[in-house]
């Protein structure tokens, strides 16, 4: 009881004064908090503002490809516009397409696949199809393996009209032109496998190639009316001469060639076109031969 008796004696009196600034110093905190509630409920309204902002852009972007006539397979939550979209091994074009390199190259193996969306080059395809359609000629529409040889194949992928062009064509059985192959055996005499100068400079958004690594395109071509020429006497003048003429089935002339490559154990179809823009790079497809790497393969 003393305690408390000398306690209230020394205690110093309240002031005033120390009820106003206890009092400011409740106002101030009280005006901070709402102030920060006011920043808080702004926020949100601005999260909410995004999200539907995603939402319509994800609609405007599935509208556009609608008329566009953009493909199903390709993915619109691309929000960084990406030409090179990966294709994972959980999905189903990576195994169609990992089946499709493995039926003639049983010891190839898949690293990684990427799906070209480039739209311009699709767009301009479409066109090309369009033209096709007009003309009352059948697209005969492939999936067809080619390979690039030396030119880095981001040439072609990133190109915003042509993608595949004569500038780029090589010599070969059946004369200057570009190929494709139904087997990929055939195309991957002709894959691109980087020099040492190309490993130095590239800067790609795919990643360094390790040990053995090599890649070519799974394209669409549109074949539309072929011709049939036999490799076996070489191409001659002649042959482009009946490239000229006039097919009696369709009255309109042969676009493309197709040939059979004997070279090997596997019969190869071949489709040689002599003009750019009738084929599109779907699928770049990156892979190795021989044994297994666990840490490439992991599946």
């Amino acid at each position: 009881m003393v305690k408390k008796w000398l306690s209230k004696l020394f205690r110093s009196p309240k002031s005033p004064k120390d009820d106003i600034t206890t009092a400011r110093r409740e106002s101030e905190i009280q005006k901070k908090m709402k102030h920060i509630q006011n920043i808080d409920t702004q926020l949100l309204s601005l999260d909410n503002q995004i999200e539907e902002a995603k939402r319509k852009k994800s609609d405007l972007m599935n509208q556009r490809w609608s008329v566009q006539g953009m493909p199903s397979t390709w993915s619109n939550n691309n929000s960084e516009n990406k030409i090179l979209v990966e294709v994972t091994h959980e999905s189903d074009q990576f195994w169609s397409i990992h089946d499709k390199l493995r039926e003639t190259m049983d010891d190839a193996w898949i690293s990684k696949i990427w799906h070209v969306q480039n739209s311009s080059l699709w767009t301009y395809y479409s066109f090309q199809k369009s033209k096709l359609t007009m003309a009352g000629i059948n697209h005969n529409e492939r999936h067809v393996w080619h390979g690039t040889s030396s030119l880095d194949p981001s040439v072609i992928y990133n190109d915003q009209k042509d993608g595949f062009t004569m500038q780029f064509s090589i010599h070969g059985a059946w004369g200057e032109g570009i190929y494709f192959s139904n087997q990929s055996c055939f195309s991957d005499q002709n894959s691109y496998e980087p020099s040492r100068r190309d490993r130095i400079r590239r800067t790609t958004e795919r990643p360094d190639f390790m040990e053995g690594e090599k890649e070519m395109f799974l394209a669409k071509l549109l074949v539309g009316n072929e011709i049939r020429i036999s490799r076996s006497h070489g191409f001659t003048s002649g042959d482009l001469q009946r490239m000229t003429e006039v097919d009696v089935k369709s009255g309109t002339r042969y676009i493309t060639v197709t040939g059979e490559d004997n070279r090997q154990d596997n019969k190869s179809n071949v489709w040689i076109v002599y003009e750019n823009g009738r084929a599109y790079p779907d699928y770049l497809v990156r892979y190795y031969n021989g044994q297994r790497d666990p840490e490439r393969t992991p599946y």
